[in-house]
């Protein structure tokens, strides 16, 4: 890899709309996730859930630092969790 800096280079997690969703549910937050142009949205009939408590449990799940949750609605839409490790 030729001409990036280290500061540019992101590690990211990705999954595909569907399978975000399903973790979310796996993990006890029983929303619908969607992608717009405004971002994630997360609907739910009888649970509030804030980004930044889905993002707390996210970490906890994954033992990381999370540092954003991007979303894009190309083709197959997809949720982009950028994260950085935990330093000993």
């Amino acid at each position: 890899m030729k001409n990036i800096k280290k500061e540019q280079l992101k590690k990211c997690i990705f999954f595909i709309l569907e399978a975000y969703e399903r973790l979310l549910h796996d993990l006890g937050i029983n929303v619908a996730v969607g992608v717009s142009l405004d971002g994630i949205n997360y609907w739910s009939d009888n649970e509030d859930w804030t980004d930044d408590e889905i993002k707390i449990e996210l970490e906890k799940y994954f033992d990381v630092k999370i540092t954003s949750i991007h979303a894009d609605d190309c083709d197959l839409p997809g949720i982009w969790i950028v994260y950085k490790e935990e330093e000993a």
